[in-house]
């Protein structure tokens, strides 16, 4: 009888303990939720380039000195010459967005021509020296130089401006300078459009 007596007893004490042991368990859930994006190291220029991702043009006007049928004297300095647009004292002037750690620049250019033959003592070629100005974030600039003369300048292919590029507006500039030929210029246009060569390529990558 005492067995039996007691065993409802235990049961109960056991029941009690369960129920205890569930009032006290913590309500809280917590946990956490991961948000992760990424963005694409790139470069745009700002607005977009024309069609066929043409910056501007520099217009050098009439090459030759009248009185003696050569280049004039006056594009042969190592200032930027011409006219250009859009941008003015002969640099083109373009904004360029990049948003990698230290870009990279190619330059090269091709010199000067009007496609006529020339003769003895005449010359229808015009070298030139290509210059790309770009500004760092750090302040400064950052400048690479082609020569049609030779090979290509010391900045090219593909250097690094060691720096971030500026995010102010126009801070990318374009000229030519230090133009150069031998003998009387053939008349004719020079360059693009209407002759030949006179385009200068330029390429920034976000490295």
């Amino acid at each position: 009888m005492s067995i039996s007596k007691f065993g409802p007893i235990v049961i109960a004490t056991l029941g009690a303990l369960a129920i205890s042991q569930a009032a006290s368990a913590d309500p809280v859930v917590t946990g956490t939720v991961n948000v992760n994006g990424f963005v694409t190291a790139s470069c745009a220029v700002v607005p977009p380039a024309t069609s066929g991702g043409v910056w501007g043009s520099i217009a050098l006007g009439e090459l030759d000195d009248p009185s003696t049928g050569q280049l004039k004297a006056s594009l042969q300095t190592s200032a930027a010459q011409g006219v250009a647009t859009p941008g003015s004292n002969g640099f083109v002037t373009v904004s360029i967005i990049c948003n990698s750690a230290s870009p990279s620049v190619t330059l090269s250019a091709t010199s000067l021509g009007d496609g006529v033959t020339a003769q003895a003592g005449q010359t229808s070629r015009v070298d030139y020296t290509a210059q790309i100005d770009l500004d760092l974030a750090a302040g400064g600039a950052f400048t690479a130089t082609y020569p049609t003369t030779g090979a290509g300048g010391p900045q090219s292919p593909g250097t690094s401006l060691g720096g971030p590029l500026a995010t102010t507006t126009g801070n990318v500039r374009v000229s030519v300078h230090s133009l150069s030929a031998t003998g009387v210029l053939t008349a004719g246009t020079y360059g693009t459009p209407g002759g030949t060569g006179g385009v200068i390529s330029i390429t920034i990558t976000p490295t």
